[in-house]
């Protein structure tokens, strides 16, 4: 267990003299997908969690990042949802600031009921990395710097970037604005006062490339583990803090269209027995080891990136020329790559992963750069020459995965994967992923309807239309029209020339009664149990324009018939499972 960095009695008896007003106490659990979850516990609780750790159900690993369980784990029902041993991590029994009543939290790795590690549980992946650095005598020194969006709800419900100015300014992209950091200062000195309060190494604050978006640098340790708790502490502060103020800290990778995604960088140099940086040389582009460590990185890029693109919105960020890398490329000095070797003096000589966005799980997304640089070391790789130059024009075939689901299938099939994460841990990081993919795909949302709704529905406006033509108002035609829209809401009601043929038989002789026109609205509903949903659409909208129509002219005389037909016809097609 040493491994882990597991805190001991004495922290907690320094941080209780501390704080004597502190009653409540979070503890928290990272799951798979980098959510944090956990409990309130009292005071009086802390001793027993720190001498012999906290039960708690094995199934917190096995969540989706909706908080849904997900059977394929393993972890739910296939042990009866059986607790496990969660052990506080040193370090982070903290207070916090951002609560009204005195409160403080600690984060907890999990371990199974003989003492190993959980292999869920994503912290002991990078332990398991780190543990490999080791072996080759090597230290790996790494910093974390996130990008995020500070957003304010509007009255109608929407999020909006947050900041002062007029309607007309806040709108501007304005990068590097200090009167952005301005607006929002009353904030950001309660983000540094929290971080202060709670040992966090938070740097430089900047402006990024949107209105509301905006970073803060962690500075780097060579103490990954410790780097990554940081991380993750100061991902909630930030949550928090921005919540004290009304305001929401959104992670998302792409929260707009059109404007720049959040990324997650991760800073990464390392240090031999002596603590001399191995990457450093007063060359750019460094040392051959650090060149090999990039092209370990380079080449385990694509079969990585359900870890560095985790969720749906991920591939929303990888736009040409918006700052978000689309091409497993390396440069020095050059902002339009994914490995980029910033400029500075050579000692300070490193490498910035750029891939992964802000949505990642910290844990997982460091232990897989660590894992890619170990290959290249390894393996002596050659990254081939740096680019120079506008990356994005010379990103040539797209070899990084488009879709969450392409990212899913590579990283199933990845030797390099399982591996680095454990092969236990990828099957239930796949299962959970998977869950949310189906689910995702499965959901209509509000863009289905806007590209849609009238696009393969033309023709229930059509009957309104010519309704009004008949002088029967919108009333009349209502139960046809409810038809239709109930007929979309279960499935799409698409034609063949075929089925078109089959019905028309009843207009052959434009002798139109309302049992004629009965028969072909109940043929209509009794086809629709059995058509594919990809018959097409056009043919259909034709044909019952022409039939409608003239049903119409017919008609104009005599409109209780068509409202009787409409009735009659009781048009209620059934959802086909």
């Amino acid at each position: 267990m040493t491994d882990a960095r597991l805190a001991t009695a004495a922290e907690l008896s320094a941080f209780l003299a501390a704080h004597p007003d502190i009653q409540a106490v979070q503890i928290m659990i990272t799951d798979p997908s980098g959510v944090l979850r956990g409990k309130s516990v009292r005071r009086e609780e802390l001793a027993g969690i720190f001498a012999s750790g906290r039960q708690v159900a094995g199934s917190i690993l096995g969540l989706d990042i909706t908080g849904q369980d997900v059977d394929a784990t393993g972890l739910v029902w296939d042990t009866g949802d059986a607790d496990m041993s969660a052990r506080p991590i040193a370090g982070t029994l903290q207070p916090v600031t951002w609560l009204a009543a005195p409160t403080g939290q600690v984060m907890l790795t999990m371990f199974d009921a003989g003492g190993a590690p959980a292999a869920a549980d994503p912290r002991h992946a990078l332990v398991r990395v780190a543990r490999e650095f080791a072996r080759l005598g090597l230290t790996p020194v790494v910093a974390c710097e996130l990008e995020f969006y500070l957003l304010r709800e509007q009255a109608d419900g929407r999020l909006a970037p947050a900041g002062g100015g007029r309607a007309g300014e806040r709108g501007k992209i304005d990068a590097y604005s200090l009167t952005r950091l301005d607006d929002l200062a009353p904030l950001f000195d309660d983000v540094f006062r929290a971080a202060a309060a709670q040992g966090l190494p938070a740097g430089t604050l900047m402006s990024e490339y949107a209105p509301g978006q905006f970073e803060i640098t962690l500075h780097h340790r060579d103490d990954v583990l410790r780097a990554v708790d940081e991380a993750v502490m100061f991902k909630r502060l930030l949550r928090g803090v921005a919540a004290r103020h009304g305001l929401v800290a959104c992670f998302m990778a792409k929260p707009f269209t059109g404007r720049a995604g959040s990324g997650l960088h991760v800073h990464v140099s390392a240090n031999d027995a002596r603590g001399v940086n191995v990457f450093a040389d007063e060359d750019p582009a460094g040392t051959p080891v650090l060149r090999h460590a990039i092209a370990g990185m380079k080449v385990s890029m694509a079969e990585a990136m359900a870890v560095f693109a985790p969720n749906a919105n991920s591939y929303r960020r990888f736009v040409s020329e918006s700052y978000a890398p689309t091409a497993p490329i390396w440069g020095i000095n050059n902002r339009s790559v994914s490995l980029r070797v910033p400029a500075g003096p050579a000692a300070s000589r490193h490498v910035e992963h750029r891939i992964a966005g802000a949505d990642a799980n910290l844990y997982l997304a460091v232990a897989t750069v660590l894992a890619g640089a170990m290959r290249g070391m390894r393996e002596r790789l050659d990254p081939g020459p740096p680019v120079q130059g506008n990356g994005y024009a010379q990103a040539g075939e797209r070899t990084l995965p488009r879709t969450w689901q392409e990212s899913l299938d590579m990283a199933e099939q990845s030797v390099f994967l399982s591996e680095a994460l454990g092969a236990e841990f990828l099957k239930i990081f796949l299962a959970i992923k998977r869950q949310e993919c189906a689910r995702f795909s499965a959901e209509v949302s509000e863009l289905d309807y806007s590209w849609y709704l009238r696009t393969r529905w033309g023709h229930s406006t059509l009957f309104w239309e010519t309704g009004k033509e008949l002088g029967l108002r919108g009333k009349r035609l209502t139960p046809v029209q409810g038809s239709f829209m109930r007929a979309r809401r279960a499935r799409p009601l698409l034609l063949s020339r075929t089925v078109l043929d089959y019905l028309g038989v009843s207009f052959a002789t434009k002798n139109f009664t309302s049992s004629s026109i009965s028969s072909v609205v109940m043929r209509i509903s009794l086809l629709s149990r059995y058509l594919p949903l990809t018959t097409s659409v056009g043919v259909l909208e034709t044909f019952i324009a022409r039939i409608w129509l003239s049903a119409c002219r017919i008609l104009r005389s005599t409109p209780n018939d068509l409202d009787a037909a409409t009735k009659s016809a009781a048009f209620t097609p059934a959802t086909r499972s």
